[in-house]
């Protein structure tokens, strides 16, 4: 279920039209239903960066770890194509979200209105001594 304030201020069927033709879905399943969704775009000509449109984790599934699951995914996909970060809005009104990507590694960058625009730097590909980002997987060798 979408939430009531994106329904209200977006039009749905050209954002899907959008996402679909020219974007990225991530989709995590459970016994067959959907429980987690991540749409973004890693499509920009010079690669500077890649975006999060919306991701989505059903109430009963909060918590489980999906969200972090497909932000990691879209990390590994961005960066695989040579994107150098990723940046997501979030609601000041969500301040839930907004926790939620700072653990991730996301950092504000500007106030848009309401929401805030934050960004992930991502690795480079030559880099060799550094810290893992909390996207991705503790070394457990």
């Amino acid at each position: 279920m979408l939430p009531e304030a994106l329904i209200a201020e977006t039009a749905i069927e050209a954002y899907l039209d959008k996402a679909l033709a020219r974007g990225e879905c991530l989709l995590h399943l459970h016994n067959g239903m959907i429980v987690g969704l991540l749409l973004g775009y890693c499509n920009a000509p010079d690669r500077s960066l890649a975006y999060v449109s919306l991701l989505l984790v059903s109430g009963e599934t909060r918590g489980q770890g999906l969200g972090r699951i497909l932000m990691r995914n879209f990390a590994e996909l961005a960066q695989r194509r040579g994107f150098g970060c990723i940046q997501l809005e979030v609601s000041q009104n969500n301040p839930e979200a907004g926790g939620f990507y700072r653990q991730l590694g996301f950092h504000p960058l500007a106030q848009r209105g309401r929401m805030t625009l934050m960004q992930l730097d991502l690795p480079g590909a030559t880099e060799g001594n550094r810290e893992p980002s909390s996207l991705e997987e503790p070394n457990r060798g």
